[in-house]
């Protein structure tokens, strides 16, 4: 709490109210204080937590935990939380679903595993109204696009918690992922030469991605443009929309 600003100096008058071996929901006690030093998700899981019994309990907390401590995740789960559709403002139930919240988990690392991550990034260009979320930078005067390598955590922490995310989870999660969801036909985006983009790259650009990992783009004049880095003009692939 304390590497917060707003909330350092409260953080050190917790000494006075928590003493050690308390429960952590005795934090819900601090009602004056308690939205300024803790997330919707952490008050959410502390109310949780205070309604279950003690084996219910540990399995909601490991299940938590577990999810939380995955690097991609940054130590939050309130995507996953969100794509199961529960506020935090209303009323808590006990009867939480862990059931979902594993299987949603587990799709989760499916979809940005090894394995599946360059066809996440397709369907990601294709379920986005727009590509503006991927905007990185400037390229040629025009807008330059970036889908993210499978380390760059920051990149990735960023994308799980926007709303086409959930939908591309839910998707893989119902195995409608198929090539029939990957057709231009399905795309929201309504810009042409994105969407002429976009068929290029399901076709081509992996051809030209597996250089240096970098997964930039960027159309300018009806060119699909592929630099070999962010700055490497010599080494940019062009391909005819």
């Amino acid at each position: 709490i304390s590497k917060y600003t707003e909330a350092s100096s409260f953080a050190f008058t917790l000494q006075g109210k928590i003493s050690q071996g308390d429960d952590v929901t005795k934090l819900l006690n601090l009602s004056s204080k308690i939205s300024a030093i803790l997330s919707g998700e952490e008050i959410y899981k502390l109310k949780l937590y205070k309604l279950v019994d003690g084996n219910r309990r540990v399995e909601l907390e490991n299940i938590f935990w577990e999810a939380e401590d995955h690097e991609y995740m940054n130590g939050k789960v309130v995507p996953i939380l969100e794509w199961m559709k529960i506020e935090f403002a209303s009323n808590i139930s006990p009867e939480f679903d862990t059931l979902a919240f594993v299987n949603l988990y587990d799709t989760l690392l499916s979809v940005i595993s090894e394995t599946n991550i360059a066809k996440t990034r397709l369907c990601l260009l294709a379920i986005c109204n727009n590509w503006w979320q991927f905007h990185e930078g400037w390229s040629w005067g025009v807008a330059r696009y970036y889908l993210g390598t499978k380390n760059d955590l920051k990149f990735w922490q960023k994308i799980i918690a926007i709303p086409e995310f959930g939908v591309l989870v839910e998707k893989s999660f119902k195995n409608q992922l198929d090539d029939l969801f990957l057709s231009e036909s399905i795309m929201k985006n309504e810009d042409v030469e994105q969407r002429k983009a976009y068929r290029k790259m399901k076709a081509e650009a992996i051809n030209y991605w597996q250089w240096n990992n970098n997964y930039r783009f960027f159309i300018k004049d009806n060119v699909l443009y592929l630099p070999n880095g962010t700055q490497a003009k010599s080494n940019t692939a062009e391909i005819q929309l």
